[in-house]
């Protein structure tokens, strides 16, 4: 009787070879856990754990500098996509890669049709993911040695720290340069609030047959962004409760957000200076649109923008005039210069919404 060996492709697609029992590498995006290992993937070979020393790899990564589920995420598909690699191409598992693995995967990658072809800043982000991987194993003594060469670098040194000499992992290549991004300008973004986001026409009026029942909490979440240097996933993980307890500063020129260390890049707590148009405009949300009683228990427990990341992430970021006014406000003395000059931002903004 022959045996079919099936070895799962990103595509879906498989390789069949006779006489050996088929083989299924997939991942599993979540786990059964509370907290942040429930977005901790899984590795899985026919249906059970591909290897326990590779999970045990997988659950060190919150404590490894890994904590954004997002970046777990991307971790586990990375891997995947190698193990598949290594079983399909080279007849491997992930402990006996060798350096002429990776120099045919990235023949694989990044050398073959350009409809098959990652860019180099895929590549690069799945060779910092790999590194960590065998660098891990390294210090587990799973691995004598990691199958990636190395080069010494001279690295400048940033933020008062001296430069120093680094090892540079030589699988690395020139990717897009920072220069090469460009920031959309204020009138854009009026576009994109008013008409991608609201639903209105370029003159700012109603437009007929739109039927989005989220355009004034999709452009209240991107006029949160704008004005406070929120990052995305710090903006959509807001509690009602924590905006509510701010509306008794309607009143002033602004009040501090106090964000949550678990919330932010890098696990550093940190606050945002929300302007007072930006409250004022939340506080109506919040009475109007959700009807939320900012006395009830369960308040603290809904989502007041809910997440509309989907339709928000190619916004701004935070190279924005409002960046510049948060990095500056926590001056005393420049208060009132910076509350004005907010003040005249926000009369920009809401310019395009009068006829």
């Amino acid at each position: 009787m022959r045996v079919i060996l099936t070895v799962c492709t990103g595509s879906g697609e498989g390789l069949h070879i006779a006489g050996i029992a088929p083989v299924i590498i997939t991942i599993r995006e979540r786990r059964s856990a509370d907290g942040l290992d429930l977005h901790i993937p899984i590795i899985l070979r026919d249906g059970a754990v591909y290897d326990a020393d590779l999970d045990r790899f997988f659950l060190d990564l919150p404590l490894n500098g890994v904590r954004s589920p997002h970046s777990l995420r991307a971790y586990g598909y990375d891997v995947v996509v190698w193990l598949r690699f290594l079983a399909e191409a080279r007849g491997k598992t992930v402990w006996s890669a060798e350096h002429a693995d990776v120099a045919a995967f990235h023949r694989a990658r990044r050398r073959t049709d350009a409809g098959f072809r990652i860019s180099a800043t895929s590549w690069n982000r799945s060779v910092a993911a790999l590194e960590k991987l065998y660098r891990w194993a390294e210090r587990e003594g799973l691995v004598a040695s990691t199958p990636f060469t190395h080069r010494d670098v001279w690295q400048r040194g940033h933020g008062g720290r001296r430069a120093r000499v680094a090892a540079r992992n030589d699988a690395y290549e020139q990717a897009a340069k920072q220069s090469d991004v460009r920031f959309i300008s204020l009138e854009e973004y009026r576009i994109f609030r008013d008409v991608g986001l609201r639903g209105l026409t370029v003159a700012g009026a109603e437009r007929p047959g739109a039927r989005d029942r989220n355009g004034a909490r999709n452009a209240l979440f991107a006029e949160l962004l704008v004005t406070t240097g929120l990052r995305l996933e710090e903006a959509s993980f807001l509690l009602a409760s924590e905006l509510a307890a701010l509306f008794p500063n309607t009143s002033c020129h602004q009040a501090w957000l106090p964000l949550p260390s678990a919330l932010t890049k890098g696990d550093r707590g940190r606050s945002v200076l929300v302007p007072r148009r930006l409250l004022q405009q939340i506080a109506a949300y919040v009475g109007v649109e959700r009807a939320i009683d900012p006395a009830t228990p369960m308040e603290g427990y809904r989502r007041l923008l809910g997440d509309p990341l989907q339709q928000v992430q190619r916004l701004l970021g935070h190279a924005s005039l409002t960046t510049t006014y948060l990095y500056l406000d926590h001056i005393a003395t420049r208060a009132d210069t910076i509350d004005a000059a907010v003040e005249e931002l926000l009369a920009l903004l809401s310019d395009a919404r009068s006829p």
